[in-house]
């Protein structure tokens, strides 16, 4: 018989902005019901029973001021039996550095600020 989910809980939720980088870090903690398979009982099989954000969600749901802010990692474990801990990263910093070479300002992942800057021509408007 498959795992049932019974309950999730937010247990913890940091957010934090250095240096112009934001991150967060969100965990849960997961319940579900033993199955007699170890196949249910594996991590993502239970995450999977939940409405959890995985890798490429978007903060915006949680928070609107870092609407660029993406879920970069989710991991789960067992702690014991039927009780798992649901873990999320997330980051709005981009992996490339800045025009200058220096990643000591962050550049977020909004796409229209890495649009070119074009200049006009003399005698154009």
């Amino acid at each position: 018989m498959a795992v049932t989910a019974i309950r999730y809980d937010l247990t913890k939720w940091v957010e934090s902005l250095k240096k112009g980088i934001f991150t967060a870090t969100m965990e849960w903690e997961l319940q579900v019901t033993i199955s007699e398979t170890i196949r249910d009982m594996a991590p993502s099989n239970v995450a999977a029973q939940f409405d959890l954000p995985f890798e490429g969600t978007n903060y915006a749901f949680y928070n609107l001021r870092y609407q660029n802010a993406s879920c970069r990692g989710a991991s789960c474990e067992q702690i014991v039996g039927g009780v798992y801990s649901y873990k999320t990263e997330w980051s709005d910093e981009n992996a490339k550095q800045n025009e200058d070479g220096d990643d000591s300002q962050a550049t977020d992942e909004n796409p229209l600020n890495d649009l070119p800057i074009i200049k006009p021509v003399g005698g154009m408007r």
